[in-house]
């Protein structure tokens, strides 16, 4: 099992997120931190997979990285709530440990 830390960074305006991994929710802390175990393990190069999603007006944002033994193997950089969107915005991001 690998342990991942997840950091994100929510704009000022942004009302709610939610990230998961490989399916699961991962719980954030108040720090916009949290922490998920994976199968696989640092350095492996197995396939995973972040998602996301987040709730807010228009032009908000969300970034995310993800951590594994302190190595960044996935970010998500600005995604952004398009006023076609509004409030809501999503994605997700395949990554190998």
């Amino acid at each position: 099992m690998a342990t991942l830390k997840i950091e994100a960074t929510p704009s000022a305006g942004l009302d709610r997120y939610a990230i998961g991994v490989d399916g699961m929710t991962v719980p954030m802390r108040s720090d916009n931190k949290g922490v998920v175990a994976v199968l696989g393990k640092c350095g492996d190069r197995s396939k995973h997979v972040l998602t996301y999603s987040f709730i807010g007006p228009a032009g908000q944002t969300l970034s995310i990285k993800v951590l594994c033994d302190g190595t960044q193997v996935a970010q998500v950089v600005n995604a952004k709530v398009f006023p076609a969107r509004e409030p809501y915005g999503s994605g997700h991001e395949d990554f190998l440990l």
